[in-house]
């Protein structure tokens, strides 16, 4: 069921010399005493974000469009037909973006499609008809799921069928999806549970919660499995880092030359790999802070 990630075409790729090349927006600027989906973040506002990518020579913005109490996204019209403030932050943020060769994705993932699948079709239709995304891309965390350890078969099946829905809601829009990166190293009927996810996905994002490029538990070691499973199979990746600290205590790099350094000495590394798309960097709002 995985769309090949030449489907649709996209325009001539921004040149950068930047290793860091994508980072995942959730914040954006609308208070939310006018819509409760806004986070009141005014760096996110659509012109002062763009400014930021170009400044970054960022190439992919994972743009969060959040879900409804329905399942649906934020498509800039509520059900008694008022304006939602969220959804038409979405459209014009993702349409400035694209005026600007930036690659925008639909970024989204709710647990509770792991129980209900038709929420993920509901969630998909509704974010591609907001604004015209390149891509979807999905931050679904089956291992937060509070069942993991007790019942992985029955979440992880939850898990697949809520990518499967996603794909055919799709229609031909490539996904995109965020993984451990043990995912690589973890199997699951005998074969890697990244196996699972590359059977549905164009490119995956591989996670990584370290800050230094060598050693037993630095970025290289953790990615390298998933980089050779993926080249294997043709699919892009991208490996995602921290910036910042974030609220739940992930480690993130706390200096910027830092993250440039060791992306350039991962890249460097991958210099063999076809499917490598650099790092991705989370979030927007605490790589921001952390370049004050």
């Amino acid at each position: 069921m995985r769309v090949p990630d030449s489907a649709p075409p996209l325009p001539p790729l921004p040149y950068t010399t930047s290793p860091v090349r994508s980072t995942w927006v959730r914040d954006n600027d609308v208070d939310p005493a006018v819509d409760q989906r806004g986070t009141g973040y005014a760096p996110a506002a659509a012109t002062e974000l763009v400014e930021f990518v170009r400044a970054r020579r960022v190439t992919e913005v994972y743009l969060a469009v959040p879900a409804r109490a329905t399942g649906g996204a934020a498509t800039g019209a509520g059900p008694d037909g008022t304006d939602e403030a969220v959804g038409a932050w979405v459209a014009r943020t993702c349409r400035l973006l694209r005026s600007r060769r930036t690659y925008v994705a639909a970024l989204g993932g709710e647990l509770t499609w792991l129980e209900a699948p038709e929420l993920a079709t509901a969630w998909t239709r509704d974010a591609l008809a907001a604004a015209p995304f390149h891509r979807v891309h999905l931050d679904l965390a089956p291992w937060h799921h509070p069942d993991w350890d007790g019942e992985q078969s029955r979440v992880w099946a939850g898990y697949l069928a809520a990518l499967d829905a996603v794909v055919i809601a799709a229609r031909g829009v490539p996904l995109d999806v965020d993984v451990p990166w043990w995912f690589a190293t973890t199997s699951a009927g005998g074969a890697p549970l990244l196996d699972a996810v590359l059977d549905r996905a164009a490119r995956v994002t591989v996670l990584v919660d370290a800050t230094r490029t060598e050693g037993p538990t630095g970025i290289l070691e953790r990615a390298v499995p998933a980089a050779l499973l993926c080249d294997a199979r043709e699919a892009g990746f991208s490996i995602g880092v921290t910036a910042g600290v974030p609220d739940d205590g992930t480690p993130g790099f706390d200096d910027d030359a830092a993250l440039e350094r060791e992306a350039a000495t991962v890249r460097a590394t991958l210099r063999g790999s076809k499917g490598y798309r650099g790092f991705a960097v989370q979030h927007y709002r605490t790589w921001r802070e952390l370049l004050g």
